[in-house]
């Protein structure tokens, strides 16, 4: 098509959408609306989204959270300690974790190796790593963000 057809039209499809007669609202739309607000209101700040939660009680949760997460992980630097002070694997005590000796074991191994090849990585390569990743996530970010907008047509 070319530029004078298109607003030809646009012309016409505009006169054709102005003439259309307003629509009306039901009556009960603005009750139910109302309603359905109020009783988003008056839900118990623990059935409302973490945001709306009273601030202390946020506060309280993320130190609860890491706490538990900080002991979590000194449980688990603690555990071969625990298990060598123990008797090791053959003392009644233990006999929970005799079942996972061998998943234990490979866990370990695994970890050594991890710790072995991290620690033989220069920490410039490792800063090069994390600033590459970073900016590998602003790209992924913007492009997704461009290629939302180019497909909505929101530029």
């Amino acid at each position: 098509m070319n530029d004078t057809n298109e607003t030809r039209l646009a012309d016409r499809l505009h006169r054709e959408l102005c003439a259309l007669p307003d629509l009306k609202a039901p009556g009960t739309l603005a009750p139910r609306v109302l309603a359905a607000l109020a009783a988003r209101q008056s839900l118990a700040w623990y059935r409302k989204s973490w945001m709306n939660w009273p601030a202390g009680l946020r506060a309280l949760f993320l130190v609860v959270s890491a706490s538990l997460l900080g002991g979590m992980v000194f449980a688990g630097f603690q555990l071969p300690e625990f298990i060598e002070l123990g008797g090791g694997f053959g003392n009644p005590l233990l006999e929970p974790i005799n079942v996972l000796k061998p998943y234990l074991a490979g866990v370990a191994s695994l970890l050594n190796t991890v710790m072995l090849v991290v620690k033989a990585i220069p920490p410039q390569f490792l800063w090069w790593l994390a600033a590459t990743m970073g900016l590998a996530y602003a790209l992924c970010v913007g492009l997704g963000t461009l290629g939302y907008r180019l497909a909505f047509n929101r530029i």
